[in-house]
């Protein structure tokens, strides 16, 4: 299946295969990654890199990745019969042709994430990178980051639950977090075309995946933690541990930072790990940034949050309490990255919601909310 419709494609579609990167061959991408390799490898040119066999072309480097549907190991023969000349895999499988190289590894998704690291030239330090994860709140945090960024004349690009957003541009996507593969496809035409801040909306699943591994995240915003996803975690500690995890990658820099919640009961248990900046937010818990004499209606939000110890107030027609956190959360990053603070609360003024999350119709006096949509 295609991750992308049509209209992503065609953002590509007169673009070189050997655009992305040149002058990479097998051997040289194997010995940075510190894989070993038979003397008789063919050392091939590197056309790109593909985890799906239907798209697979001359001197691809295929890597068989077992899903939740069906094993990438199936696929081995659909590959090479459409020229990939690198098999990446894991266990066993019958090596038939003598012009391909079979690399077997432990983990072929962590891999696969060290080889776009090197492929790409570490492409993901070219832009300012913010992360979003936590159980509720991303996609709301995350499009107001990024209506807010694009409001201040910047063009950032965003890849969420909603789909990828770019330059007035929407795509569907399938999941959350997207494949690396095509992140990195993303990143690269969106750097082309001038994008300087990435934002990602970053779930358990796409960490515990590897869909992120070896990103140089400059922020990442914490919303918050409960019971989810357990039918993949199996249970909330391996669930806890894998936000605590992409938390804790977090270089330590004067320039990088982790965002939390301190109203959230795991906050002593990701404070204690975290090696960057930490920046709190919160309503009950002492935090930098905190909401006081908060209003709310259905019409509209108000409350107080002091800034470098200066009180402002916000108004928005974002409503409900948990709207205070996720506006505390994207002005804190707004802060941290030493953009317009005031600006932004300016913006909240006129900005009315966003797509499916506590969308409001005012219909005959009445008030009809639209959410998780």
């Amino acid at each position: 299946m295609l991750l992308f419709e049509a209209p992503f494609i065609n953002i590509f579609k007169n673009i070189p295969y050997n655009y992305m990167v040149n002058d990479m061959y097998i051997k040289k991408i194997l010995e940075k990654a510190c894989i070993k390799y038979d003397n008789n490898l063919n050392n091939h040119y590197i056309n790109s890199i593909k985890d799906d066999s239907r798209n697979v072309m001359e001197n691809d480097v295929f890597f068989a990745i077992k899903g939740g549907q069906t094993d990438g190991k199936l696929y081995i023969d659909e590959a090479i019969e459409k020229g990939a000349k690198t098999i990446i895999f894991e266990g066993e499988v019958k090596r038939l042709n003598n012009n391909v190289n079979y690399i077997n590894v432990i983990n072929v998704k962590r891999v696969l994430a060290l080889f776009c690291k090197i492929f790409y030239k570490d492409l993901p330090k070219k832009v300012t990178i913010i992360g979003v994860t936590g159980t509720n709140g991303k996609t709301t945090v995350s499009t107001l980051l990024y209506d807010y960024l694009c409001y201040s004349g910047l063009d950032p690009i965003l890849i969420g639950t909603s789909g990828i957003y770019f330059k007035d541009e929407h795509f569907h996507t399938n999941n959350t977090t997207t494949n690396i593969i095509d992140t990195y496809t993303i990143l690269k035409e969106a750097i082309k075309q001038g994008a300087k801040h990435l934002i990602m909306e970053v779930s358990s699943i796409g960490i515990r995946e590897c869909r992120v591994l070896y990103f140089d995240f400059d922020v990442m915003i914490f919303t918050n933690l409960s019971h989810d996803h357990l039918d993949y975690h199996k249970n909330i500690t391996d669930y806890k541990f894998s936000k605590a995890y992409i938390l804790w990658s977090v270089e330590n820099h004067h320039n990088k930072a982790v965002i939390l919640n301190s109203d959230d009961e795991n906050i002593k248990f990701f404070t204690s790990l975290i090696k960057a900046n930490i920046v709190l937010y919160g309503i009950k818990n002492k935090a930098d940034f905190m909401a006081t004499n908060i209003k709310k209606n259905l019409y509209q939000t108000s409350f107080d949050v002091s800034v470098m110890d200066n009180i402002f107030e916000i108004k928005t027609s974002l409503v409900g309490g948990f709207n205070v956190y996720n506006i505390l959360a994207v002005l804190s990053a707004v802060h941290f990255l030493k953009l317009d603070y005031k600006e932004f609360v300016e913006f909240l003024k006129i900005y009315v919601s966003i797509n499916g999350r506590m969308n409001k119709i005012i219909y005959n006096s009445r008030v009809i909310i639209i959410d998780f949509a």
